[in-house]
């Protein structure tokens, strides 16, 4: 963390290692401009403009360039933190798929598609071998839309393998997600 103490070179130093690449800082002492760029291999020149602010004294320059320091720091820990509970709870979900649960996938544009899968055995903490399985009809909404319940252990398909990511693996245009109850009925609509 900086102070207001720091020196113009550590403040400069300082820059240089925020971020994935760094960062350079350039101050000018008159007329007070202070320019900071995100050194980005893919960018054009290299560098992404960051800020170029003029103050009008000193003072204000630098609490500026020391607080944004600090900030993007705060940034940096808060995201890695977030990512390791993240990381966290992706493991423990992984944990709770056993065998014979079920998974649905509720996809659709004008319509809603409901599918579900039975898992058929795990492979390692990561990979499913999973199969489609029917469904019933529990309770008829209105025209062209009704709520389906999974009918566990009525396949209706191949065996497919797939990736965990949590309690969830990814299909076509989302995620089927694990039920915690499979006896849960879903939504379901058509057009004739």
């Amino acid at each position: 963390m900086l102070t207001t103490k720091s020196t113009i070179s550590e403040i400069i130093e300082a820059y240089s290692t925020l971020g994935k690449n760094g960062h350079k800082i350039t101050i000018d002492k008159e007329p007070f401009i202070a320019r900071c760029d995100r050194i980005s291999p893919r960018a054009n020149f290299g560098i992404k403009k960051v800020f170029a602010y003029r103050f009008k004294n000193e003072l204000n320059m630098l609490n500026y360039v020391i607080n944004f320091y600090n900030d993007k720091i705060k940034e940096e820990a808060d995201e890695i933190q977030r990512k390791a509970k993240i990381k966290a709870q992706d493991a423990i979900d992984k944990e709770l798929v056993k065998t014979g649960d079920i998974f649905c996938y509720s996809w659709g544009w004008d319509q809603t598609n409901v599918d579900f899968f039975q898992v058929i055995s795990k492979k390692g903490k990561a990979s499913l071998v999973v199969r489609p399985i029917n469904f019933r009809t529990v309770e008829e909404c209105s025209w062209g839309s009704d709520y389906v319940q999974a009918v566990a252990n009525d396949f209706c398909g191949e065996e497919q393998t797939v990736r965990l990511k949590g309690a969830n693996f990814k299909r076509n245009c989302g995620s089927a997600r694990l039920m915690k109850d499979p006896t849960e009925k879903k939504y379901r609509s058509w057009y004739a």
